[in-house]
């Protein structure tokens, strides 16, 4: 079946799209029920092996001991221009590492969507994929432009402007992997697709973010180790938020097309 996805865009382009709030939540819940175990077991493994590959990189460019004592006052304002550079260069090399990840979760969230199998290894199956070439440009473009306006900002002096300024751009590019996975668009076309999607419907995503992360936030009670099995709730919204906006055209079954609302 022919990927309608850019049509679908154009579309959306003239004449924007409608999501209901309470169709997205219910269908982002029983989407993370189905989800939650396996994504939750793969973020715990995940955040130990990137926790270690941070503070691996991070000692071997700042030093074990320069690295402890700043990390407690991490402002790039400080950093001499070579470890500014390291600093971008250590961004760069972790955003490539997850996106992979991300767009495994959001498989697993489509797999049970659409009752197909999936299974732990699911979540790295982009890392062995023909779309790894454009998840990685992607995260090192949304990366790189992040980290630039950040240190411009830290020598500005307005430092409260930091998290605001990374906050939103994440929010801006939060469709370009499923625009990637599902639309089959390259990098720059999937992170311009993201900002047009999120401005379209900017105030009801927003809701439905802050919404999924008040959720996710329950976690912490459960010993902080809960935190890991709630975070799923986040990529099932974005599923659900992005199947409902764009439709999924897949080309391997006619069942899977997203122009229908019904999703689970």
């Amino acid at each position: 079946m022919k990927n309608t996805t850019k049509q679908k865009l154009e579309e959306i382009k003239r004449n924007g799209y409608n999501l209901g709030i309470g169709d997205v939540l219910s269908d982002t819940l029983k989407n993370y029920q189905k989800t939650v175990w396996v994504n939750g077991a793969a973020f715990l493994l995940f955040a130990f092996v990137l926790v270690g590959i941070t503070i691996g990189l991070s000692a071997i460019v700042f030093g074990a001991d320069s690295f402890s004592s700043a990390f407690g006052d991490f402002q790039v304002a400080n950093f001499s221009l070579v470890e500014i550079f390291f600093t971008l260069l250590i961004a760069v090399v972790l955003a490539a590492i997850i996106c992979p990840f991300y767009a495994g979760l959001l498989k697993v969230s489509h797999n049970a969507s659409t009752h197909k199998p999936y299974n732990f290894s699911t979540v790295f199956d982009y890392y062995k994929s023909d779309l790894l070439r454009q998840l990685v440009i992607s995260g090192v473009l949304i990366s790189s432009a992040s980290s630039l306006v950040v240190t411009l900002i830290e020598f500005s002096g307005y430092i409260f402007l930091v998290k605001f300024i990374t906050y939103f751009i994440q929010f801006l590019t939060v469709f370009t992997i499923p625009f990637i996975i599902f639309g089959k668009l390259k990098a720059i076309e999937a992170i311009e697709a993201s900002i047009l999607i999120v401005f379209k419907n900017f105030f009801t995503i927003l809701l439905l973010m802050v919404v999924s992360i008040i959720l996710t936030s329950l976690g912490l009670i459960a010993l902080l180790i809960g935190i890991f099995f709630t975070l799923p709730i986040i990529f099932s919204m974005q599923y659900v938020i992005y199947k409902k906006a764009v439709g999924i055209y897949d080309e391997d079954s006619i069942d899977d097309i997203g122009i229908s609302s019904e999703l689970l």
